[in-house]
């Protein structure tokens, strides 16, 4: 990893804890590391996937495949807390630490913005549609295929 990644992932968790109030009055020491650990790899992965351009015709797509991704590892997890019995308190780290640091709505918003403003209409529905649709459409699919896999 290169020096200016780590930078750029410290400074998102950062204004990440700033901007949640850091309530972690819930957790053990122990746990507080955990909790910053997945926000870290949420966090730099979807770094990592905004900075690969991709395109699907004149749409950006790296915001869709992030808010996807964490969408599906979200209804996957969400069967498997209740396969594993887990307590709430590390459902909630992995569900909304880990896939909330991955997803981005900002840069979605942003995205959309920007389509408005070069009065690309079309696109910027199908950019939200497909944002949301897709996103709401891979929670569904993750909690199929981890029911399919580990049993419902």
């Amino acid at each position: 990893m290169r020096t200016k990644d780590i930078c750029v992932v410290f400074l998102i968790q950062v204004g990440y804890d700033i901007s949640l109030g850091a309530n972690l009055n819930r957790f053990t020491e122990a746990d507080n590391v955990y909790q910053k650990s997945k926000r870290m790899v949420g966090t730099f992965l979807r770094y990592k996937l905004l900075t690969i351009p991709t395109y699907l015709g004149a749409l950006q797509t790296n915001v869709l495949i992030v808010n996807v991704l964490g969408s599906l590892i979200l209804g996957i997890f969400a069967v498997l807390s209740q396969q594993w019995n887990l307590d709430g308190k590390y459902a909630l780290l992995i569900a909304f630490r880990f896939c909330g640091s991955l997803t981005t709505m900002s840069a979605l918003a942003y995205d959309t913005h920007d389509l408005l403003n070069n009065a690309k209409l079309g696109l910027m529905a199908i950019n939200i549609v497909a944002n949301v649709g897709l996103s709401v459409g891979a929670i569904f699919g993750g909690k199929a295929l981890a029911g399919m896999f580990f049993g419902n």
